[in-house]
């Protein structure tokens, strides 16, 4: 796979798709929440047994490997 010319060659894909949360609906309302403020972010949440946990807020694309123009 290759996102803006970076290769991750480590990434497979799930042989069969992955089951919508019964909490979709909640997880992305706190996403969007977390995410208000922000021009870009990426908000990490985890659920378990319909509980939403928080991971981070991430403010850079591509785990921040991008040398970013002066």
């Amino acid at each position: 796979m290759a996102i803006a010319g970076h290769r991750f060659s480590s990434v497979k894909k799930s042989p069969s798709p992955i089951p919508r949360s019964d909490n979709l609906y909640d997880l992305r309302s706190t996403a969007a929440e977390l995410a208000r403020d922000f021009d870009y972010v990426r908000v990490d949440l985890y659920t378990l047994k319909d509980q939403i946990y928080f991971g981070e807020l991430t403010s850079r694309p591509v785990q921040g490997c991008y040398q970013w123009a002066r």
